[in-house]
């Protein structure tokens, strides 16, 4: 039996729950369907994740970090895009405290990580899984 659509805003319980929680609200608020219950939970896309990274308090990271830049965001939303549209299989994002984004893209036993510094550079490596190797 699943429960009543969830309707209000979530509260920060430590960092993981909160860039969740936040993920979900920045859904909401471009008017998808937020989270409907535990019974129902549906995977945070990337782009909502990355999204979300504007609403990060200052501090998050023990009293470091702070919001992610339009400008990062828009590159690593692009990148997110672009890995998708090549045919990678999964994508995830992780924010930095030092205001830099990192895109993760998976296809089979290979993982791309591209990480989007505050400046608009960009650093990358490619992650072989089976032969341990970076």
């Amino acid at each position: 039996m699943k429960g009543p659509p969830f309707t209000g805003e979530w509260r920060q319980l430590d960092e993981g729950n909160w860039l969740l929680a936040q993920a979900y609200n920045a859904e909401q608020r471009r008017g998808g369907e937020g989270m409907r219950s535990h019974e129902d939970m549906r995977p945070i896309t990337t782009e909502a994740k990355i999204a979300s990274f504007a609403d990060m308090p200052s501090g998050w990271y023990y009293g470091q970090g702070g919001p992610i830049s339009e400008t990062v965001r828009q590159i690593a939303t692009g990148l997110n895009r672009f890995a998708l549209w090549m045919g990678f299989e999964g994508t995830d994002a992780f924010p930095g405290w030092g205001g830099e984004i990192e895109v993760s893209a998976y296809h089979l036993h290979w993982a791309v990580k591209i990480i989007v510094e505050p400046d608009g550079t960009i650093d990358y490596w490619l992650d072989d899984e089976w032969n341990d190797t970076e």
